[in-house]
């Protein structure tokens, strides 16, 4: 062994490995991980957090090799019904995405999941589709509610509901902060089926009794 200042060497420049280890002395990296195995089975909590992943992962949208080409699919295949064909039809869409193919028809069958994708990848017609599928027709009153992050989302995401919902009779909302919120109680009052709403104005309105979630089916 290379003795540096009577200390044991560290590998490195001017120092050789022997791969030797002191008599008795446990890997600290095998202690670890078998403390952190007997924690994992012991607590049920953890059990049930690893249980609790993503339906779809980047890899589970994309099919692979030559069946991606085969696979046609329409948007009426996935049984939407005709008032939101016609929007989807209006906003110029053709065909599906991967994103949309996978989580409109779990949707409609009443599947919470959670779908991850790019952007541009279709994740607003992905849930806003099957969504306005599912309320048209319905009592009036707020039954649809999502939440963003930002006042830009919000109001991105809203005016592509608007699209896809302008032969279904739905009214859709927008609830975020900068403006008055007269404005937005105003819009409440004539009609509200949907509400895109960023958290902080939601609680705003709910709090001042502008809104209420007693109706809501979908989030």
């Amino acid at each position: 062994r290379t003795q540096i200042q009577g200390r044991q060497a560290r590998p490195g420049r001017g120092a050789r490995a022997t791969g030797s280890r002191r008599p008795g002395l446990k890997s600290r990296s095998a202690v670890v991980d078998a403390t952190s195995a007997v924690q994992e089975h012991s607590n049920p909590r953890r059990r049930a957090k690893a249980r609790a992943r993503p339906i779809y992962t980047r890899a589970a949208l994309r099919p692979r090799g030559p069946q991606r080409e085969s696979i046609r699919v329409s948007f009426q295949s996935l049984g939407l019904g005709e008032p939101i064909l016609r929007g989807v039809r209006a906003a110029g869409y053709e065909q599906p995405t991967d994103i949309q193919a996978q989580a409109i028809p779990k949707i409609l069958n009443g599947i919470e999941l959670i779908g991850l994708g790019q952007t541009g990848s279709g994740k607003t017609a992905a849930f806003g589709l099957p969504m306005l599928d599912k309320l048209q027709g319905g009592e009036p009153g707020l039954r649809g509610l999502i939440v963003v992050p930002t006042r830009e989302l919000c109001v991105q995401v809203a005016e592509n509901l608007r699209a896809y919902a302008q032969f279904a009779g739905l009214h859709v909302c927008t609830a975020f902060g900068g403006v008055d919120m007269s404005i937005q109680e105003a819009a409440f009052k004539r009609g509200v089926d949907i509400v895109v709403a960023c958290p902080g104005r939601m609680i705003d309105h709910l709090e001042r009794r502008n809104l209420t979630l007693e109706k809501v089916e979908m989030v």
